[in-house]
C-alpha cells in the first residue's frame, strides 16, 4: 500500500522581503555589538590559540634575532651597591660590548634622571659613578649605536626624563638614522585582559613622541616597522638569556673568544629579569627554563616585538569595514529553510572561517572571525527561531480552523506538513467505512429541529471517539451519515480489523445511548454500516477556492452502496469480500452470496450482527 506521505515540508520557507529585512537586522545588529568591542575577548582568545597553534606547528626562524643580557636577582643580591648605583656595572658591560662589536646594544634600563653629584660632593671623584659610565658610554657610542630606554613617570602620562648629559652622549653615534634620538619608550600595551598582545605606536607607547624600544632598535637596523598590529609570538625560539655576570667576568678575565661568539655582529637588548617585578601576561612562554611561566619579563617582551618587527613584520589586522562585510555576507544563513543540509552548511563554513583564520594567521594577517562567526550562527538561529514560532503559530491556526472539523491523524499530517493542498491525490489501499441513521427522515418530521440537532451532535460525537480510538480518519459528515477512512492518511497495519472493530463499538456505544440519552425522548436510533477495502485515490480534492481531504473512486462508491443494502439485507454491518478476506473468513461474518448493486457488477457479501467477543475471537 503506497501511504500518502510527502516529504515534510520545513517550517519557515522563503520569502524574500521577510529573509531580506531579517539579514539586514541581523547584520546591523551583529555589527553594532562588533563595534562596540562585544567580540574582542573572543578574538583574543583565538588570537591565544592561533599563537600557541603556529608556535607549535609552524614556528618561523627568527633570522633577524637579538640577543638578551639580563641582570638577575642573583648577581642584584650579591652586589655591594643598590641597583640605582649600578654604574660600575654598567660600564664594565659595555666595556665587554666594545670588544666583542655588536651590531646595536639597548638599555632597557631606566638611568638616573639627575647626576651622581647631586647626592655625593663634586669633591669625592672616587665616588662619580656618574663620570665613569659617561666615559664607557663616549667609548661605546664610537663603536655601535646605543639606545636608552625611558619609563613612565609616576602620573603615568609621560616619560621620565634621562639625566641629559648621558643622552647627550648616546646622541653623538654617528650611526644613529638622520633625525633619531638615542631614547625610546620602554612602555608596554595591556589588552583589557592584562595579555599583551598588540604593539601600537602611539596608542600606549609612543608617549611624548618618543618611539617605542623595539620600533627604535628597528630604525637603527634600517627597518620601518608598521605602525601598528598584533606581536608575533611564533618567530623564533624561547630565548636563553646571557647573565650580564657572565659577561661582565669574561671582560674582568679578557675571554675575548666568548665574548665575540656571543656577541659579534648581533642586536643586543639589555635588561633586568626578576621573579616578581616588571613582568606581563603573554600567550606563551617564551623563557628558556620558564618554560610553564606565561608571565614574561619585560625586556623579553621588547625582544619578542623586535623579533616581529624584523621578520615578517608584525601580525596586520583586518580592515574593519572588510570585517562588517563578512559579517553581512554571514547573516545571509537567515535565507531560506531551516533544514539538515543548512545546518551541516554553518557546520562546514564555520570550520571553513577557523582554518582560513590559521593560515592568514601563519601568514601575517589576523581576520579576528568572531564576528563573524556570531553572525552565521545568530543569523541561523534566528531563523530557525523564527521558523519555530511560526510553525507554531501555524498550527495554533490549524488546530482554530480546522480542529473541530479533522481527524487527529489528519490534523497532525497537516501540522506536519505532510498532507497539502498542493500534494495531488495518489492511488492507495484502504478500508472505507459508510454509517447512517435509518429512519432519520421520520425522525426529523417528529421532533424540534433544536432536538435533532442536540441528538446528532451527541450521537456523532460517540462515533467519531470509536473510529478516531481505532485509527479511523472522519472524511465527513452527510446529513445523519459519516464517511470514515481507515488506512489512509494514517497507515494501519491492518484498517480492515481495525474498521470492524470499530463497527462492532459503534453498534454498543448506540445501544448505550438509546439506553440513556436518547430514552428522555423516546427515541431508540438504528443505523447501517457498510464496509469495502481496496484502492482509491486519496488526498485534497476541489478547486485552489475550495477543497477538501476525501477518497473517492469504485472502493468508496461500493462502501456506500453496501450501507444501504445493510436494512434489506438484516444485517447492521455488510462488508465486501475484500474486508472478509483480510481478515481471514472468521465465522461470525456469514456470507449473503452476491448482491446486486447499482451501477456494478454484483458484490459478494457478508453480513455481521456483533456478539460479545466475535472480534476478539478472531484476532
Amino acid at each position: 500500500m503506497t501511504p500518502l506521505v510527502k516529504r515534510p515540508a520545513t517550517a519557515g520557507g522563503f520569502d524574500v522581503k521577510r529573509d531580506l529585512i531579517g539579514c539586514l537586522v541581523c547584520s546591523l545588529f551583529v555589527v553594532l555589538l562588533s563595534q562596540l568591542g562585544v567580540f574582542q575577548s573572543a578574538d583574543h582568545w583565538l588570537y591565544d590559540w592561533q599563537t600557541r597553534l603556529v608556535r607549535k606547528s609552524a614556528q618561523k626562524p627568527a633570522l633577524n634575532d637579538v640577543v638578551i643580557v639580563a641582570f638577575d636577582d642573583k648577581f642584584i643580591a650579591t652586589a655591594a651597591e643598590p641597583f640605582a648605583l649600578f654604574h660600575p656595572h654598567f660600564s664594565k658591560l659595555l666595556g665587554a660590548m666594545r670588544i666583542s662589536k655588536p651590531q646595536l646594544v639597548a638599555l632597557d634600563i631606566a638611568l638616573p634622571e639627575k647626576p651622581f653629584f647631586a647626592v655625593v660632593p663634586r669633591n669625592r671623584p672616587d665616588y662619580d659613578y656618574d663620570r665613569d659610565l659617561l666615559q664607557a658610554l663616549a667609548a661605546t657610542v664610537r663603536e655601535f649605536p646605543i639606545i636608552l630606554a625611558r619609563t613612565v613617570d609616576s602620573s603615568g602620562t609621560k616619560l621620565r626624563d634621562i639625566q641629559a648629559t648621558f643622552l647627550s652622549v648616546a646622541n653623538r653615534s654617528a650611526m644613529l638614522p638622520a633625525g633619531m634620538t638615542a631614547s625610546a619608550s620602554a612602555i608596554l600595551c595591556n589588552d583589557p585582559d592584562g595579555l599583551v598582545r598588540r604593539f601600537p605606536e602611539a596608542e600606549c607607547t609612543g608617549i611624548d613622541g618618543v618611539p617605542p624600544l623595539a620600533m627604535a632598535m628597528a630604525q637603527v637596523g634600517r627597518r620601518k616597522p608598521t605602525q601598528s598590529g598584533l606581536i608575533d609570538y611564533s618567530v623564533g625560539p624561547r630565548f636563553e638569556v646571557i647573565a650580564a655576570s657572565d659577561a661582565i667576568s669574561a671582560f674582568e678575565r679578557g675571554d675575548v673568544d666568548w665574548l665575540q661568539h656571543r656577541f659579534r655582529g648581533q642586536t643586543i637588548l639589555v635588561g633586568v629579569i626578576l621573579p616578581d617585578e616588571d613582568r606581563h601576561d603573554a600567550p606563551v612562554s617564551m623563557v628558556t627554563g620558564e618554560e610553564s611561566n606565561m608571565r614574561i619579563p619585560g625586556v623579553v617582551l621588547h625582544a619578542q616585538i623586535y623579533r616581529s618587527v624584523m621578520n615578517g613584520g608584525l601580525i596586520s589586522v583586518i580592515n574593519q569595514w572588510l570585517v562588517a562585510g563578512l559579517i553581512a555576507l554571514g547573516t545571509l544563513f537567515f535565507i531560506g529553510r531551516t533544514s539538515l543540509w543548512k545546518s551541516i552548511c554553518v557546520l562546514s563554513i564555520t570550520c571553513a572561517l577557523v582554518v582560513a583564520s590559521v593560515w592568514s594567521f601563519k601568514n601575517g594577517t589576523s581576520l579576528m572571525i568572531a564576528g563573524v562567526v556570531f553572525a552565521v550562527w545568530f543569523a541561523f538561529c534566528a531563523k530557525a527561531g523564527l521558523d519555530v514560532a511560526q510553525t507554531w503559530r501555524d498550527r495554533r491556526h490549524l488546530r482554530r480552523v480546522f480542529g473541530g472539523s479533522v481527524s487527529p491523524a489528519l490534523m497532525r499530517r497537516m501540522e506536519s506538513g505532510e498532507i497539502s493542498p498542493s500534494v495531488a491525490g495518489i492511488r492507495a489501499r484502504l478500508c472505507v467505512m459508510f454509517c447512517d441513521v435509518r429512519g432519520f427522515t421520520t425522525l426529523s418530521e417528529r421532533l424540534p429541529p433544536e432536538e435533532v440537532v442536540e441528538i446528532l451532535n451527541a450521537y456523532f460525537s460517540a462515533m467519531t471517539d470509536i473510529i478516531h480510538r481505532h485509527g479511523g480518519v472522519i472524511d465527513k459528515f452527510m446529513g445523519d451519515g459519516i464517511m470514515a477512512l481507515f488506512g489512509q492518511p494514517a497507515p494501519l497495519p491492518e484498517p480492515e480489523n481495525s474498521a470492524l472493530s470499530a463497527a462492532s463499538e459503534m453498534l454498543v456505544e448506540l445501544a448505550h445511548l438509546n439506553h440513556g440519552t436518547f430514552s428522555k425522548v423516546d427515541l431508540k436510533l438504528e443505523i447501517g454500516i457498510g464496509l469495502n477495502s481496496g484502492d482509491a485515490i486519496v488526498g485534497f480534492i476541489g478547486s485552489k477556492a475550495r477543497h477538501e481531504f476525501t477518497a473517492i473512486g469504485d472502493t468508496v462508491n461500493t462502501s456506500a452502496r453496501l450501507e444501504g443494502l445493510s436494512k434489506s439485507l438484516g444485517y447492521p454491518i455488510i462488508c465486501s469480500a475484500s474486508v472478509a478476506d483480510a481478515v481471514g473468513n472468521p465465522a461470525y461474518l456469514v456470507c449473503l452470496g452476491e448482491q446486486q448493486i447499482k451501477g456494478r457488477a454484483p458484490v459478494m457479501t457478508f453480513g455481521w450482527s456483533p456478539a460479545s467477543g466475535d472480534v476478539a475471537a478472531s484476532k
